[in-house]
Formats: structure tokens, C-alpha cells, sequence
């Protein structure tokens, strides 16, 4: 990195447009330049890429970045790691996102962007989310971790391959979802991890204790705050993931339960270097605005310019 040492970016993800609601009948998405213009007017350095086209082809996406000065700063690839069939079906999706990060970094329109992999579960870990390494939403063997690790390799070696870094983001209703998992991982594979603040949370682990954990794996950063008592009420009332999500468990930074401003610290005293992604993971009702998501963004940013970023 040049210039500063981390860089802050948001995602379509927090004004409602992600893999749950996009071309989902019902939902309240906004248009791609209503966000990318957003993210741009709230301070932000760069984007997320969201889910597979939501921002154009490449053309029109990099056209968008340009306009409002914004750099691409990654892009979220779900793989079937836990099972060859699928792992091999979902190489498309992962050559998508390097073509459209590499296009984009070969027009000074990103920097370091980060392939950011994550395991896509199956329908019984998408059923529990906030389980994982339960009866109901149970663990991979220790044999199909090394190959889910082999798997993974072999993804981190595609991206190489193209010149672009990667990163593992764990994630709720999925195979690496607990802190357990996430070591269990991280022991199989040689990938770096995207560390997320919000789905740690959802598993139940410490924010703070989890980054110190991790910190010389850590390569990616999205930050997100959780409604402890919305999250607890949501994972006892059960459902999967859309209905979790549903229930306006990630709040604006400051708001929730987590300790951010020490994780603030932890981060900045730890020599981290890269992209810190906001992410507030959020379903629409009818009745939000774009004005309403780019105001709460608009929050997110100062938040963490009070805190040195």
C-alpha cells in the first residue's frame, strides 16, 4: 500500500444490495450509481464489488469508479470448498470476480484488492446460522478439512496466478463459521483471513480476543456492530439465513454491543495495512430510502475518522 496504510471502503451490502436480495421478488434494492455515488459524497476510499454483476460489466463498473473517484477494494466469492463437484462448478463464479478486479487494478481503479473466498455451507449450516458446530448445524470431518484446504490453496493460487491477493472470510451459516472452524481452517490451508467483527459476534466469540487471535493471518478487515439482543432474540427464534438478517441485527458503528473502540486500537497499534471494509449487512424495508442508508453511512465514516482512520 502506499499513501495511507489502510484505506476505508463500504459495500453495496449496506444499502440492502446483497446475494439475499438481489433479484429477490419484494425486496427494496437501489440502483448501482445510487450507491456508488453514495459511498463516494460519505468519504469513503473504495467499494466492494457486491454480488456478481449488481455494479455492470466491466465497463460500466469501471466507468462508475472513475466518475466518483472510488478504487475497487475487493470482491466476496462463496466456493463449495467442502466438496469437489461443487468447488469445480464454482471456479466460473471465481474467474468473474479476478477478470473484474484485475480489469480494474490494470486501470488505476484498484488497490490491493482482495479476492475475498468464503465457504458457501449447504442448505442445513444456511438453515442455522449462529450454530455452527452443533446438533443441528454440524461440522466438517478432519478429513474434509484437508481437502477443503487443498481446495482452497488451489484457489489462493489462481488468484496469484492473475497477481491479485485473497483472503477467507468467515462466515455465518456456513462451514467456518466458530472460532473452532476458523482455526480449523486456517490450519488446513495457507489462505489469510478476512476478519469480520459482525459474523464473529453471530458465532458467539469475543471481537477483541478473536483479532489478537488471528492478527498475523489477518490481511482484510470488515467491520460491522451487532444488537446483542436482537441477534440472541433472532438465533432463539430460529429460521435461516434471509430471516436472520431480516430482523436488523447489524447496526450503525457505535450503536451495538461490540467493543469497537478497542478493536479500533487493537487494529491501528497493530500494524494492520489494507482495506477496513464497513459492512452493515441490512434488508430494507419498503419504506427506506437511499437517503436514509447514505445517512447512516454518511455516520459509519465519521466513526471511524474520530478513531484515526
Amino acid at each position: 500500500m502506499t499513501e495511507r496504510t489502510i484505506l476505508v471502503a463500504n459495500a453495496p451490502v449496506s444499502y440492502g444490495a446483497f446475494e439475499l436480495t438481489v433479484g429477490r421478488e419484494g425486496t427494496n434494492v437501489p440502483g448501482p450509481e445510487e450507491v456508488v455515488a453514495s459511498v463516494a459524497e460519505s468519504g469513503y476510499d473504495g467499494i466492494d464489488l457486491g454480488p456478481p454483476g449488481y455494479l455492470g460489466d466491466p465497463g460500466e463498473l469501471r466507468d462508475r469508479l472513475a466518475r466518483h473517484g472510488l478504487l475497487l477494494a475487493g470482491a466476496f466469492v462463496p466456493m463449495r470448498f467442502s466438496e469437489q463437484p461443487g468447488y469445480e462448478d464454482d471456479l466460473g463464479g471465481l474467474g468473474d470476480a479476478i477478470g473484474r478486479l484485475r480489469d480494474a487494478a490494470d486501470h488505476g481503479l484498484a488497490r490491493d484488492p482482495k479476492v475475498t473466498l468464503a465457504d458457501a455451507g449447504d442448505p442445513t449450516r444456511q438453515a442455522h446460522p449462529g450454530e455452527g458446530g452443533t446438533s443441528r448445524a454440524p461440522g466438517l470431518t478432519r478429513d474434509t478439512w484437508q481437502a477443503a484446504g487443498a481446495r482452497l490453496d488451489d484457489a489462493v493460487d489462481r488468484c496469484a496466478a492473475a497477481g491479485l491477493a485473497s483472503t477467507f472470510h468467515h462466515h455465518a451459516g456456513t462451514y467456518v463459521e466458530t472460532a473452532d472452524e476458523i482455526d480449523a481452517l486456517l490450519d488446513a490451508s495457507r489462505v489469510s483471513l478476512c476478519f469480520d467483527s459482525g459474523h464473529l459476534a453471530m458465532a458467539g466469540a469475543d471481537v477483541v480476543v478473536g483479532f489478537d487471535r488471528w492478527r498475523e493471518r489477518i490481511n482484510h478487515l470488515q467491520l460491522k456492530d451487532v444488537r446483542e439482543d436482537r441477534l440472541r432474540a433472532a438465533l432463539d427464534e430460529g429460521g435461516g439465513m434471509y430471516e436472520v438478517w431480516s430482523r436488523d441485527i447489524f447496526c450503525e458503528l457505535g450503536q451495538g454491543s461490540l467493543d469497537l473502540d478497542t478493536l479500533c486500537e487493537r487494529i491501528r497499534a497493530g500494524g494492520f495495512e489494507g482495506w477496513l471494509m464497513v459492512e452493515q449487512d441490512r434488508i430494507h424495508g419498503p419504506e427506506e430510502t437511499i437517503a436514509d442508508a447514505s445517512e447512516a453511512q454518511g455516520r459509519n465514516r465519521r466513526f471511524l475518522r474520530e478513531r484515526g482512520f
